[in-house]
């Protein structure tokens, strides 16, 4: 990731403690599989998204 570092930890201090963060891969509208790298996004016909990136029209895939 290219964040800066202070954020960096906190998102990684965040992931430690179990919280579920904002990203493609658990998000409902995520076409590919949790583990994918990269995976279709309804929002974004044809393209495709990182897994691991953040999403803005997160909701947690059942």
């Amino acid at each position: 990731m290219n964040l800066p570092l202070p954020r960096y930890d906190f998102l990684m201090t965040l992931a430690a403690r179990g919280a579920v963060l904002a990203t493609s891969g658990n998000a409902v509208l995520y076409q590919g599989k949790t583990t994918d790298r990269f995976g279709g996004c309804t929002l974004f016909a044809g393209k495709q998204v990182a897994g691991a990136g953040f999403c803005s029209a997160w909701a947690r895939k059942a």
